[in-house]
């Protein structure tokens, strides 16, 4: 319906405003710190007007008020955002499948790059990793893709949902993504092992600088004498190598699926489920052309939804 309610989720859900300046729906809404006063908020929205509507929260003995400080018209239809780990830009999924980022200070637009390998269909989410390095993306044709955020370097692509993706996330390890469908799905993809580090060490150096912004080499202490560990692959990011880990890029880990795993924090665990009706056609569909084919019907499964 257009219209933005906000509630003071301190007070019970009291109900606080209104807000009624976009003129087609809204696709996504993000609270950043203000410029000027960072003991205040600013609030982000953005909708299918194609518009990017910038707010100061101003809070006082009158309660809550809201002032619009700047406002973007873009060229397509913006479906998700995502604000940066510096807090000065925000990310934004478009229609024509790119991601475009802006500036908060100045509102204006700052880079564009491609969100994904397809010439179909509709980014319709993005999420940056905690590191702030990586973001992931869907799109309509029911793909995913891992970008580096600095340079826009497409990272990995992966498929296996059948329906659109319709959430993503991180793991607060870095070690994995989780990706919710329509198809009813929730599937766990292990991230490659140099991005995992990457990731790893980019929070490790903002644990010990809190201050640092930087995006370049990062020397992570107690990893290689203290030296800068930047590979000459790519200087925005840092590979350090395990040669004990190789498992296989979209594996499940071990410890995911063993029922018998120690689990530090029992707030939460991960559970493998039974395959969708669909999934488990496919499977078997898969394994009868492979039997055909002279190979054993006792050997492991090949298909896509083997484990």
């Amino acid at each position: 319906d257009r219209l933005i309610h906000l509630f003071n989720a301190g007070s019970n859900y009291n109900f606080l405003a209104t807000l009624d300046d976009h003129s087609s729906s809204i696709t996504a809404v993000r609270f950043l710190p203000a410029l000027q006063d960072p003991a205040n908020i600013q609030m982000v929205s953005c909708g299918a007007d194609k518009s990017i509507i910038f707010r100061d929260v101003n809070i006082d003995n009158n309660g809550v008020s809201f002032s619009r400080v700047n406002h973007i018209v873009g060229r397509t239809t913006l479906y998700d955002m995502e604000l940066d780990r510096s807090g000065k830009h925000i990310l934004t999924a478009c229609q024509d499948r790119s991601i475009r980022v802006y500036s908060v200070a100045h509102a204006k637009q700052t880079k564009l790059f491609k969100g994904s390998v397809s010439e179909d269909g509709t980014l319709i989410k993005v999420v940056l990793d905690r590191s702030g390095i990586y973001c992931a993306t869907s799109c309509t044709d029911k793909t995913l893709a891992l970008y580096d955020y600095h340079t826009g370097e497409l990272m990995a692509t992966m498929s296996g949902h059948s329906e659109l993706v319709t959430g993503l996330g991180f793991t607060p390890d870095c070690k994995h993504l989780i990706s919710v469908s329509g198809d009813g799905c929730i599937f766990v993809w292990r991230l490659p092992v140099d991005m995992v580090h990457t990731m790893q060490a980019r929070l490790a150096a903002n644990a010990a600088n809190p201050n640092s912004t930087t995006s370049g080499g990062i020397t992570v202490p107690g990893v290689g004498g203290g030296q800068n560990n930047t590979s000459s692959r790519n200087s925005s990011r840092t590979y350090i190598g395990d040669p004990k880990d190789n498992t296989e890029f979209g594996s499940v880990s071990p410890d995911i699926i063993d029922p018998n795993a120690n689990y530090a924090d029992n707030q939460y665990r991960f559970n493998v489920g039974q395959l969708p009706a669909w999934a488990k056609t496919k499977l078997a569909t898969e394994n009868n052309a492979f039997g055909g084919a002279g190979q054993s019907s006792s050997s492991t499964p090949k298909g896509r939804w083997a484990s």
